[in-house]
C-alpha cells in the first residue's frame, strides 16, 4: 500500500472513531493486552483495583489546568492508568503531549513495551501506526497528535504541549541548573487548559512526589468497614493490622501466627479477616483532606492494604513488619 493511501485510511479510521464516552468505560472495552507479555489478563479489571478510577478519571480535565499527583507502591497500576489517559486523549483530546522518564533509555522503553502494544490494538491508532515515519524511538507522530518521550537529564526545548507526565520523578537526575519538573510544567503555558499527570512510588517525606501530594486534595484510598459501615481504615496504615507471633529458637526471628492477622476498625473495633479485603476495598473510597483542590490539583495515595493481589497479602505484610 502507498504512503498516500495509508495518510487516508489513517484519517478515515480516524474520523470514524466510536462515540466519545467516559474514560472507564472506555478503557475497559478498548484496551486489550493481548500484546503486552508482561500482562497477566487481557483486559482491564477495575474490581482488582478500584482504587484507579478516581485518579484516571481525572483524564476528563476539559476546561481546567490540572495538576495530578498519583503515590502508590511499585507494580500496583501508576504507570497503567498513565498510559490509558494518553491513548483517551489522543483518541478522543488529540493533542501535542510529553512523556518525561527518569532517562531517555527507560522512555524509550515504555515506549516500545507498554504504549506501542495498547495502540495496536486500538483500530483508529493501529492504523496510524502504518504510515511512514509514525513513529520513532522518541515520539508518535500521527495525523492529530504528536507524543514525545525523553529522559529528565536535559532541559527540554521548543515543545508546547497539552498533555504532560511525569513517571518516577522521584529517581530523576540531580542536575543543578535544572528542575525537570518545573521545566515540564512550562510546556503546557500556552494552553487555556491542560493537564500534568504525575506518578512515583514516594521514596521519603521531603522528596518530590510527596510535597507535590500534600500540596493538593491529599485524598487517601480508605477501607470500608464490615461493622459501621464507614470509611475508616487507610489503606497506607498498617497501625490497624495487628497479629500475634512465636519465636523461632532455631531461626532466631520471630514467625506470624497466620490465623491471628486481622485488621481493626479505629472507630467500632470491628476485626476483619483477609476474606473480607475484597467487600473493604469494592465498597472503599478516596477521603480527601482539602476537597475544594480536588478540581485543579487531585493528589491520590493507595497503600499495600488496597491491592488484591498475592504478593501483598496480609501474611505478607505482616512479616515485613
Amino acid at each position: 500500500m502507498n504512503p498516500e493511501q495509508l495518510f487516508i485510511n489513517a484519517v478515515r479510521a480516524f474520523l470514524t472513531l466510536q462515540p466519545r464516552t467516559g474514560i472507564v468505560e472506555w478503557a475497559e472495552t478498548a484496551i486489550d493486552f493481548s500484546e503486552d507479555v508482561s500482562a497477566e489478563r487481557k483486559r482491564v479489571d477495575f474490581s482488582l483495583s478500584p482504587f484507579l478510577i478516581d485518579p484516571l478519571k481525572c483524564w476528563e480535565y476539559s476546561g481546567h489546568i490540572r495538576e495530578v499527583v498519583v503515590c502508590a507502591p511499585e507494580q500496583t497500576g501508576k504507570t497503567m492508568i498513565e498510559s490509558f489517559g494518553v491513548l483517551y486523549c489522543m483518541n478522543f483530546k488529540p493533542s501535542s503531549m510529553l512523556c518525561v522518564y527518569p532517562s531517555d533509555d527507560q522512555a524509550a522503553d515504555v515506549n516500545k513495551l507498554k504504549y506501542e502494544p495498547l495502540m495496536k490494538r486500538i483500530p483508529a491508532l493501529a492504523e496510524e501506526l502504518k504510515r511512514p515515519f509514525a513513529k520513532r524511538k522518541d515520539c508518535y507522530i500521527l495525523a492529530a497528535s504528536t507524543m514525545f518521550f525523553q529522559g529528565a537529564g536535559a532541559k527540554i526545548m521548543s515543545k508546547s504541549c497539552k498533555v504532560v507526565v511525569l513517571d518516577e520523578e522521584d529517581q530523576y537526575p540531580v542536575v543543578k541548573t535544572l528542575d525537570a519538573v518545573s521545566d515540564t510544567r512550562k510546556r503546557t503555558r500556552s494552553y487555556s487548559e491542560s493537564i500534568m499527570f504525575r506518578v512515583c512510588t514516594p521514596t521519603e517525606k521531603t522528596g518530590s512526589i510527596w510535597r507535590a501530594f500534600l500540596a493538593g486534595s491529599q485524598g487517601y484510598w480508605t477501607l470500608r468497614c464490615r461493622g459501621c459501615g464507614e470509611l475508616t481504615m487507610r489503606s497506607c496504615d498498617f497501625g490497624n493490622l495487628q497479629f500475634e507471633s512465636n519465636y523461632d529458637d532455631e531461626r532466631g526471628l520471630y514467625m506470624v501466627k497466620p490465623n491471628s492477622i486481622r485488621l481493626i476498625c479505629p472507630k467500632c473495633k470491628h476485626e476483619h479477616k483477609e476474606t473480607d479485603k475484597r467487600w473493604m476495598n469494592l465498597n472503599g473510597g478516596y477521603v480527601h483532606t482539602f476537597p475544594e483542590r480536588i478540581e485543579e490539583r487531585p493528589s491520590f495515595q493507595y497503600g499495600v492494604l488496597a491491592t488484591q493481589f498475592p504478593i501483598m497479602s496480609w501474611p505478607r505484610i505482616a512479616e515485613k513488619i
